[in-house]
C-alpha cells in the first residue's frame, strides 16, 4: 500500500486502523510524507515501533511539491514491491472488503496486461455521517472517456504490477492535474484494463481541506459550464495531452493517432470542433456533460492545448483534490 501524507494527524490514525481491519491481510505499507509539521511523523514512528513484527512499514520524504508529485514519486520508487499497489489518502476509512475486492478483480486479468481497479466511495462528513454516494458511472471505461474525464479517485485505485511498471516507464515528473487521472489515461491509452467497481470501497471524508461537491444538480451543471466557458478545464486537457505526447511510446498506435487528432481538433476553428469531437468518439459518462463540452467547444473558449496549464480551483467533476 502506498500512503501519501501531509499534516494529516487529525484523521491519520483512523485510516491506519482501517488497514488492519482489511479481510485481505498480505500487505506492506510505504509512506511518503511531503513535509508535515504537525504530529503526522510521530504517528507514523509509533506505528512502526508497535507493528514491526506484524507488517513492514517504510517512511520516506516526499518531493514537497503537492499531492500529485508525491504519489507519482512514491509509485516510481525502486523499493516498492512489484506486486499489487493500492493508493491511499490520509483521511479516509477503508471498508473491510476494499483490498479483497480489488485483488479478486485484478487476478482475473492476465499478469502481462496493465490493469487498474477503482471504485465508488461513500461520502461522509467529519463525524462520518453519510452524505451521499459518489456518482455511479455506467459506461465502459475507455481512453476516449479518459481524455476528457476521470472516473475514480486516487484513494480507490489499485494497480497490478504491469500497470505500475507502465507508470514507472512514464516517469514521476508529469505536469498533470492529478495522479489518478494520469493513471486512467496512461493505462487505457496503452490498451490496458480499467476496472470500475460500483460497490463503494471506502468512506471519503468531506471537510474544509478536501471539499467535495459531487454536485449533480442543475446548479452544479451551471457551475461546470462556467468552468468550461472560462477555459480552465481545457487548459488541464492541454496539460494531459502534452504529457501523453511525451509518453507516446507507451501508447498503442491507435491511441497515439487519437491524441494527435484531438490536438488538431483543439487547434482548429471553433465551429468545426463539436462535429470533430463527436467523430472521434470523445465523451463523458453523462450525456448532458458531453453536451456541455460541445457547447464549450462551440463558444471558442476551449483554449489552445499548447498554452501553459494553470491550477484548477474547481475541476469539471466538482472535486478539489488534497492529500
Amino acid at each position: 500500500m502506498l500512503l501519501c501524507t501531509y499534516n494529516g494527524s487529525e484523521h491519520l490514525s483512523e485510516q491506519i486502523k482501517s488497514y488492519f481491519a482489511q479481510s485481505h491481510w498480505n500487505w506492506s505499507l510505504h509512506v511518503s510524507d511531503d513535509g508535515s509539521t504537525d504530529g503526522t511523523l510521530e504517528i507514523l514512528a509509533e506505528l512502526r515501533r508497535t507493528t514491526a513484527r506484524v507488517v513492514d512499514i517504510e517512511v520516506v520524504a516526499g518531493p514537497g511539491r503537492g499531492a500529485t508529485p508525491n504519489f507519482l514519486s512514491l509509485i516510481c520508487r525502486n523499493d516498492v514491491h512489484d506486486g499489487y499497489v493500492a493508493l491511499s489518502d490520509q483521511d479516509d476509512i477503508w471498508l473491510s472488503h476494499k483490498l479483497e475486492r480489488a485483488v479478486a478483480a485484478l487476478e482475473a486479468v492476465p499478469e502481462d496486461v496493465p490493469a487498474v481497479y477503482g471504485s465508488r466511495t461513500r461520502v461522509v462528513d467529519r463525524g462520518l455521517r453519510p452524505i451521499r454516494l459518489s456518482p455511479l458511472f455506467r459506461r465502459q471505461p475507455s481512453f476516449r472517456n479518459a481524455l476528457v474525464q476521470n472516473i475514480a479517485g486516487g484513494n480507490t485505485l489499485v494497480l497490478n504490477a504491469a500497470a505500475r511498471r507502465l507508470v514507472v516507464a512514464a516517469g514521476p515528473d508529469q505536469d498533470v492535474v492529478s495522479h489518478d487521472w494520469w493513471i486512467y489515461l496512461l493505462v487505457t491509452g496503452h490498451g490496458g484494463r480499467f476496472i470500475y467497481d460500483p460497490e463503494p470501497g471506502l468512506l471519503y471524508r468531506q471537510h474544509g481541506r478536501n471539499l467535495v461537491g459531487h454536485n449533480r444538480s442543475l446548479r452544479g451543471l451551471v457551475k461546470r459550464f462556467r468552468s468550461l466557458h472560462r477555459g480552465r478545464y481545457w487548459r488541464l486537457i492541454g496539460d494531459n495531452l502534452r504529457a501523453l505526447e511525451r509518453s507516446g511510446r507507451l501508447l498503442s498506435p491507435e491511441n497515439r493517432r487519437l491524441v494527435a487528432e484531438f490536438r488538431a481538433l483543439m487547434e482548429g476553428p471553433a465551429l468545426a470542433k463539436p462535429l470533430a469531437f463527436h467523430r472521434l468518439g470523445l465523451h463523458r459518462q453523462a450525456p448532458v456533460e458531453t453536451g456541455l463540452l460541445h457547447l464549450g467547444l462551440l463558444t471558442g473558449r476551449s483554449g489552445h492545448p499548447g498554452a501553459p496549464g494553470v491550477p484548477e480551483p474547481e475541476p469539471l467533476d466538482g472535486r478539489r483534490r488534497l492529500t
